[in-house]
């Protein structure tokens, strides 16, 4: 009698496996019995297993002329082994860009990956995104043949953003220090880009005009936090700004002083002969310290443009020469009324 088994191994796969037995000769008039222990043949087909294990099918082929057959042979379950996965989660500050969390398939490469929002509903293909700051949980099933499924979640946490770190622009500086407008045109960035006032931060300012400083306060909300102050010197960006004009008006102020003191010159000039031919006898003059010598060359004098009062220093020296001219005159008068006497 010539026969060929086959036994089974395999992994499990939530199906039932037995024996087989192929009788090659003879090729008919012959009996196979089963039995799940040695001697005992009482099944009429191979008993089947489900669970893993290792089981032993003995058998018996009996055909007329022929010696019967006995033997056995094996069935070996092989329990599912688990599939190896990486997960990464996300933890990082809130950057305006979409984040997911990570399934790198170890063993098997080929497994499916199936994720979800809620714990086992898995219908969708890909990880979900987040972008605003907040707390997320991704649920996932990674699936293979003759492998166990595995299941888990992973987070995604998303932190607010510190405002700290943004930038404060003021688009209407020069007319709040001209007191044009009273409400600031504030502007805030972030890595370049913009907020959005009442969406990212609440924001105050105030204006103390006895210090002459701007003070500008935000408040960061929902995907920032934090407080981001400002302050700005009226006086010193009113100082900057006038620069170029003060410059300006310098200029043409010294050109006003001088054609001023040219005149003065002039009239002192006029004043200063009389009183030398009235006064041969002393042959005094009065001599204005802000000017030079030069012959038609007048100087500015520096100490003009320093008195607190503009033309200050000139109004003294007019005065002072009228009060001159009025002595002399009087001396004049005194000198006649004595010579009539006599």
């Amino acid at each position: 009698m010539e026969i060929e088994t086959v036994g089974y191994k395999g992994i499990y796969d939530e199906k039932e496996h037995g024996i087989s037995i192929k009788v090659i000769s003879p090729k008919e008039g012959y009996e196979i019995k089963y039995g799940i222990e040695e001697g005992k043949y009482i099944y009429e087909e191979s008993p089947k297993y489900k669970e893993p294990g290792k089981y032993v099918v003995y058998y018996e082929i009996s055909a007329q002329n022929y010696e019967t057959k006995r033997g056995s042979s094996n069935i070996e379950i092989e329990e599912r082994k688990n599939i190896s996965v990486e997960v990464i989660e996300y933890n990082g500050c809130y950057d305006r860009k979409e984040h997911g969390i990570e399934i790198k398939l170890l063993n098997p490469q080929d497994a499916k990956i199936k994720y979800g929002l809620e714990n086992g509903i898995y219908d969708l293909d890909t990880s979900p995104k987040f972008i605003n700051a907040g707390e997320y949980t991704v649920y996932y099933q990674v699936t293979s043949e003759n492998y166990n499924t595995t299941t888990g979640s992973a987070k995604v946490i998303i932190d607010r953003k510190d405002i700290a770190t943004s930038t404060i622009e003021i688009e209407n500086l020069d007319k709040i220090i001209s007191g044009e407008d009273k409400n600031a045109n504030v502007i805030v960035k972030d890595d370049n880009v913009t907020l959005v006032q009442s969406v990212d931060y609440n924001g105050t300012f105030n204006i103390d005009y006895n210090k002459q400083i701007l003070t500008i306060t935000i408040d960061g909300i929902n995907n920032y936090h934090g407080l981001l102050k400002k302050e700005i010197s009226l006086r010193e960006n009113n100082d900057n700004d006038s620069e170029s004009d003060n410059e300006n008006n310098n200029s043409n102020n010294n050109n006003n002083d001088e054609n001023q003191n040219e005149n003065n010159n002039n009239n002192n000039n006029g004043d200063n002969d009389t009183i030398d031919d009235d006064q041969d006898d002393n042959n005094s003059s009065i001599k204005n310290d802000n000017f030079s010598d030069d012959e038609n060359d007048y100087e500015y004098d520096d100490t003009i443009a320093k008195d607190p009062i503009p033309f200050a220093g000139i109004t003294k020296k007019i005065v002072l020469g009228f009060i001159v001219i009025l002595s002399i005159v009087a001396v004049r008068s005194i000198i006649k009324y004595i010579k009539i006497d006599y």
